[in-house]
């Protein structure tokens, strides 16, 4: 059992100029035990720095945000209001202030996809790989052909060699993100990859064990700037240009609930997308395998 606050926040009461007395370093303990370093660290700075507006029963301060800092804003609170027992309470706040949470409009998205160019971002890959120690390269190398997110990535690294016969499905040639708790985060899930088996036994071979602190400081110490988190973006293209269609892009993402993944879990399925994905991303990987 965590300690709950000893003032609840959502009884609303007057300000007296005292912040929440709270034990935030239990909080702290909590959140790095259920999401990924960089995330929680986010996550509990904000909640220190927006939960007075939880006290006042005010997210006035939170309309004033720019996007990006309101959305990380009320994803904190909306975090710490579960933990402190106030959810529910804290919806209502959000109903009443007309919060969006929608971080992206339509027309930053279509912005983005604009600016987005493959070909830039695939030269940046080619260059950073071969001037990268061969760990922090592969882990360059699986970030773009797997299409994870970084953290997640580098986790599924640390896993490969010692989880191997629970996390690897050999006939399917797939990672069983979907058994493992830190693949599944709410909004943001992955369930599975699909793995080749000459990068599989790379992996196996190498065996990277990298930070994403430590991967950003090698990439900035070579005097490029970082753009592995468009691998992500280039691993989608790739497919989509190669006639992949947006459902299973958004299977292989993690961009569906857990109910429908289970649905979708069915091996004659999943050997036919494999097949394709693999072939679609058959040149690329050939490419940046040699360069490693």
């Amino acid at each position: 059992m965590h300690a709950g606050p000893v003032v609840q926040w959502y009884e609303c009461r007057p300000r007296t100029g005292n912040q929440l007395k709270f034990d935030w370093e239990t909080y702290r303990q909590w959140l790095f035990s259920r999401y990924p370093k960089r995330g929680a660290s986010d996550r509990f700075h904000y909640a220190m720095k927006y939960h007075h507006c939880l006290l006042d029963c005010d997210l006035s301060e939170l309309q004033l945000l720019s996007d990006d800092r309101r959305v990380h804003a009320m994803k904190s609170l909306a975090i710490f209001s579960k933990f402190t027992g106030g959810y529910s309470q804290w919806k209502e706040l959000v109903q009443r202030y007309g919060l969006k949470w929608g971080n992206r409009s339509s027309l930053r998205a279509f912005v983005s996809i604009l600016n987005f160019k493959i070909d830039d971002t695939k030269e940046w890959l080619l260059d950073v790989i071969q001037k990268l120690p061969e760990d922090y390269a592969l882990a360059e190398v699986f970030i773009c052909l797997t299409g994870l997110r970084i953290n997640e990535a580098l986790e599924s690294l640390r896993l490969i060699p010692t989880q191997s016969e629970d996390y690897i499905d050999k006939e399917l040639g797939m990672l069983q993100h979907f058994r493992f708790r830190q693949f599944l985060r709410g909004s943001k899930n992955t369930f599975i990859s699909f793995i080749s088996n000459e990068l599989l036994e790379r992996v196996l071979e190498v065996k990277p064990d990298i930070r994403y602190e430590a991967l950003y400081t090698k990439i900035r110490r070579l005097g490029y700037r970082n753009k592995s988190k468009e691998l992500r973006k280039l691993f989608a293209t790739t497919l989509r240009n190669n006639g992949i269609p947006s459902e299973i892009i958004d299977i292989v993402q993690g961009r569906i609930s857990s109910s429908i993944f289970l649905r979708f879990y069915y091996r004659p399925f999943l050997k036919e997308t494999r097949h394709k994905v693999m072939n679609a991303l058959g040149p690329l990987e050939r490419e940046l395998l040699s360069e490693v």
